[in-house]
């Protein structure tokens, strides 16, 4: 519907605040059509700000194609990036980047974020951020280079009773079905003297 009143710009701004007054309406519907953004934002450049800042962490949304289309129109301002993308990744939701959507994420730092907030700020060790995310973190260990930072991280958080069990598990498998990235963990290990994460089986 919205595709054709924008030819009308006082109807146009008439649905889009109608939306708007429903935080949970705004990510849904952006969710499923990000093309629309220019029309929130014209309409109301602060909700637009919103939907990053916060409403994406607290409704359902398929986040990554909201924050592609948000980075590709130009709405999270450039000083605002850095502190967008942690949002981003803190509140993933378990989502996996598509190879369409990295190129764009990466004007943003997306890997670097989320290397950062998962393994060197240790947030593989949260439970709640761990288990839903354990396909997010299998495919970091499967796209990029595994080095000591990762690998204390992981040798650090599954080397005792107390760990995110679905993620322990993602990984478990991950590694005996991939055995160049076991070898590429296992090669990091020895060259820099870090013990094998015994709740991993599969890297034993």
């Amino acid at each position: 519907m919205l595709r054709e009143l924008q030819s009308n710009s006082v109807v146009c701004d008439v649905v889009v605040r109608s939306i708007v007054s429903d935080p949970n309406d705004v990510v849904s519907f952006l969710g499923e059509h990000p093309e629309h953004l220019l029309l929130f934002q014209a309409a109301d450049p602060q909700t637009v700000r919103r939907v990053w800042y916060e409403w994406m962490g607290k409704y359902p949304v398929r986040r990554l194609s909201l924050f592609c289309a948000l980075l590709r129109n130009g709405l999270v301002p450039v000083n605002e990036l850095a502190d967008a993308v942690i949002r981003l990744v803190r509140n993933l939701g378990g989502e996996v980047p598509k190879e369409s959507q990295l190129e764009v994420l990466n004007t943003a730092g997306f890997v670097s974020a989320f290397k950062r907030y998962a393994f060197e700020e240790g947030n593989i060790h949260s439970l709640g951020w761990a288990n839903s995310n354990s396909d997010s973190v299998v495919w970091f260990i499967e796209t990029q280079p595994i080095d000591v930072t990762i690998v204390r991280a992981v040798q650090a958080n599954f080397s005792h009773d107390n760990h995110p069990y679905t993620l322990r598990d993602a990984l478990n498998s991950f590694f005996l079905k991939n055995t160049g990235k076991r070898d590429e963990f296992r090669s990091v290990v020895q060259d820099n003297g870090v013990s094998l994460p015994t709740k991993i089986p599969s890297l034993l």
